[in-house]
């Protein structure tokens, strides 16, 4: 893959940001990319009697499945629901009416549960890195896409 590095100043009103390297890949370069990259995410959408237009596109809606869960789990305020479970089920251990083996049982589970959110919280940081890495793929492809539409005399979405 052949890629030119380009020095690109944005401005911001009459602020100029610092410099950020960019690489350009040609749209040639980037359709053989996606649709490698569609073959091994979702090999049943890559058969004979598909275009490549419409297999970009499938990959495009499976990329946006995944940024919209990616999404939800950033939104997840992780570390309140710790909180939440302990006060709940606190509660709920102390009534006079359970036995020692559904008490067991409930914090066996409550424990279970609050494992997962701490690993969860501590994972966030990599949810967050995924969404990038996707919304990133999403936008290529989405300008791809809107090109290869252009090329084909395709109406507007």
């Amino acid at each position: 893959m052949e890629t030119t590095q380009v020095s690109v100043r944005p401005t911001v009103g009459d602020m100029v940001t610092t410099p950020k390297n960019v690489f350009y890949v040609p749209d040639e370069e980037l359709k053989d990319f996606y649709l490698k990259f569609a073959h091994f995410l979702n090999p049943d959408s890559c058969c004979a009697n598909r275009t490549e237009f419409e297999i970009l596109n499938i990959l495009r809606k499976e990329l946006k499945k995944n940024m919209d869960v990616l999404n939800r789990l950033n939104m997840h305020v992780w570390h309140e629901g710790i909180a939440e479970i302990q006060t709940l089920c606190g509660t709920y251990s102390i009534q006079d009416n359970l036995g020692k083996k559904e008490r067991m049982q409930m914090n066996i589970s409550m424990g279970k549960h609050l494992q997962f959110l701490i690993q969860a919280t501590m994972d966030s940081p990599v949810f967050k890195q995924m969404y990038k890495n996707y919304s990133l793929h999403y936008n290529r492809l989405e300008g791809l896409l809107k090109q290869m539409a252009k090329d084909m005399n395709l109406p507007k979405e």
